[in-house]
């Protein structure tokens, strides 16, 4: 299995991340020699680094974590404000280490109209020119504009981050299935599914999944969904491979064979990211 969503960061790093500050518990080191023993546990051979600060700063330090080699890393993927940023120099310094695979837009907390931006928009032609991938982080109301962006840009290689954080707990399907369905039909999206959980909330049970999961194996079928654990973020609802062992669980209950399991679990990524393939052969 490869681990598509895992985050790292130590207290006093000095990069402000939201997560951190609401949940005291989560402002601690969590680092890939912390990981390692749970991804052993759970099965997971290798990782993808995730950005969890709005800094480019942040994703040298993760570089730099993956160089300590605690754990096999398949991909990393960074941050780079448009607006501010070197964009291009921090690319060609980036995408000189196998490792890199894009950079991720965090919608949620980012302006309003930052996706639609002048500078975001030119981010977006950058990393499709250079064969990036660009993951979105949005919720049900950004998809819209999720959808204009990249059915005007049919060769931007693109992931729906955390599904789009669809409302589970509330159990209402639309409209945030109606926009993940035309994502499948009418782009190249894939799709990430992590603990479909919102930070904090009570835990949900199978039953309110199910009907999420489902969709989202009907529109984009198991060769375009991929599988993260949201560590350490998860750990407010349980164990590391708490949200692994539900979801095959629930892709059983959907009658799920074993090759299009596979594919969620671990196949579809070693397409998408540099170093799954040889993380995968480990």
């Amino acid at each position: 299995m490869i681990d598509c969503h895992l985050h790292c960061w130590t207290p006093g790093d000095g990069f402000p991340v939201r997560i951190r500050q609401r949940f005291p518990r989560l402002d601690r080191a969590f680092g890939l020699a912390d990981a390692a023993p749970l991804c052993r546990d759970a099965g997971v051979s290798g990782v993808v680094l995730v950005s969890s600060a709005q800094d480019a700063d942040e994703t040298e330090r993760l570089f730099a974590e993956a160089r300590r080699g605690a754990l096999p890393v398949a991909g990393i993927v960074g941050f780079l404000d448009p607006a501010t940023d070197d964009v291009e120099a921090r690319l060609d310094r980036w995408m000189s280490n196998a490792l890199f695979a894009g950079l991720r837009l965090p919608l949620p907390v980012m302006p309003p109209g930052w996706l639609d931006a002048p500078d975001t928009q030119i981010l977006l032609d950058r990393l499709m020119r250079r064969d990036l991938i660009v993951e979105i982080l949005a919720r049900p109301g950004h998809l819209p504009e999720v959808f204009d962006t990249l059915r005007r840009r049919p060769a931007l290689r693109a992931i729906i981050d955390h599904a789009a954080n669809p409302p589970v707990a509330s159990g209402v399907l639309f409209p945030w299935a109606g926009w993940m369905e035309r994502l499948a039909r009418e782009t190249s999206a894939v799709c990430k599914v992590c603990d479909f959980h919102e930070a904090g909330e009570a835990g949900l049970a199978d039953e309110a999944i199910l009907p999420f999961l489902g969709h989202l194996l009907n529109v984009f079928g198991p060769g375009r969904l991929i599988a993260g654990s949201n560590w350490p973020v998860a750990s407010l609802h349980g164990g590391y491979g708490d949200s692994f062992l539900r979801l095959q669980r629930l892709m059983r209950r959907l009658d799920l064979d074993a090759a299009g399991r596979a594919a969620i679990l671990g196949t579809t990524a070693r397409t998408l990211f540099p170093a799954a393939g040889a993380v995968a052969r480990l």
